[in-house]
C-alpha cells in the first residue's frame, strides 16, 4: 500500500477579537508578575521593622521559597518572562520572610 501525504489544511481565518484577547491577557500577566510578588512587600516590612514574626510560619515560607525554584526553572526552560520575572521576585520575597520567621 503506497503512503498517501496528509490533506493539507486550509490556514485558519485570523480573529480580531481572539488578537485582542490575548493581546490583554499578555498584559496583564506582565502586570501580575511584578504586582503580585510585591505585594508581599508589607510582610516583610512587618518582620523586619519590629523584629516579630509572630502568626507567621517559617514551614509554610519555607516551602513557597522551595517551590518557587520549579516555577523559575520551568520560566526559564519554556522562555517565558512573566515566569522568570515572578519566580525571581517570589524567590527573593519568599526567603526574605523565611529568614525573619527562622531569626523573631
Amino acid at each position: 500500500m503506497l503512503h498517501r501525504p496528509p490533506h493539507p489544511r486550509k490556514p485558519r481565518p485570523v480573529d480580531p477579537r481572539r488578537i485582542f484577547a490575548v493581546a490583554v491577557v499578555d498584559v496583564a500577566v506582565y502586570i501580575a508578575s511584578f504586582v503580585s510578588p510585591l505585594l508581599t512587600l508589607p510582610q516583610v516590612y512587618q518582620i523586619y521593622a519590629f523584629q516579630d514574626a509572630t502568626g507567621v510560619s517559617a514551614i509554610s515560607w519555607g516551602a513557597y521559597t522551595l517551590f518557587s525554584f520549579p516555577w523559575l526553572a520551568y520560566g526559564i526552560l519554556h522562555r517565558q518572562r512573566p515566569l522568570i520575572i515572578a519566580n525571581s521576585l517570589w524567590l527573593v520575597l519568599h526567603t526574605t520572610v523565611f529568614i525573619g520567621a527562622l531569626m523573631y
